[in-house]
Parts: structure tokens; C-alpha cells; sequence
């Protein structure tokens, strides 16, 4: 389903509900992974998954959960929603799809070409 986005403010509030939804969904996540860690059986969950691995991909998760956390705190700034490299407008479809993005399109590419040259 498209959605017609027919002002700033209909995209801002668009990517808010993206956000609030990425992070209620990181949050349950994280909840889950943790609980696994205290319930399963020390040996059983050694040949399913180690705790290592595990501890590392909650706290990858709790990276997620602060970038989305400081992406929604962004939402109410009047610089969001605009490239901090070159001042144009960072399109609403990338802003959902990636919405702790700070810079448009073409910026990140520019960038990742110039990472790919090192």
C-alpha cells in the first residue's frame, strides 16, 4: 500500500510511527534474547547458541535502540528531514527505510565511494 504524503509534517509523523514501532519491536527483542539467556539450561543453550554470541547481539540490539531513540528525539528538530552534508531534502522513502539517516542519497553514496577508494 502507497501512502500519499501531502506535507512535511505527514512525512514527519510518518517516520515517528516507523520509529516508535522499530523501537517497541528492538525492545521486545531484547527482552526476549534476554530472558533466553536466563532461562535456558547452561549446556543446552552451549550447543544451540553460545552466550557470547548472544550477549553481543543484545547489545547490537541495544545499539539499534539508541540510534532509533536518538532518531525520534531528532523528529522534533527542523533540521530533520534535511542532508547535514549538503542542506537538500533526505527523501521520505529513505527516511523510513533507514530512518537514523542524516544524510540524503547522494551524500551516502558519495561517501561509500570514497570508503570504497581507501
Amino acid at each position: 500500500m502507497t501512502q500519499t504524503i501531502q506535507s512535511p509534517e505527514e512525512a514527519v509523523a510518518l517516520v515517528r510511527a516507523h520509529l516508535r514501532k522499530d523501537i517497541d519491536q528492538t525492545e521486545a527483542a531484547i527482552n526476549a534474547m534476554s530472558n533466553d539467556i536466563l532461562t535456558v539450561d547452561d549446556v543446552e543453550h552451549r550447543q544451540v547458541f553460545s552466550m557470547a554470541e548472544q550477549r553481543a547481539n543484545i547489545e547490537q540490539l541495544k545499539g539499534r535502540l539508541r540510534s532509533l531513540r536518538t532518531a525520534l528525539a531528532r523528529t522534533d528538530d527542523e533540521e530533520f528531514g534535511w542532508c547535514d552534508e549538503c542542506g537538500d531534502a533526505i527523501g521520505v522513502q529513505r527516511l523510513l527505510s533507514v530512518p537514523t539517516t542524516r544524510l540524503c542519497i547522494a551524500c551516502a553514496r558519495r561517501r561509500e565511494d570514497q570508503f570504497a577508494r581507501t
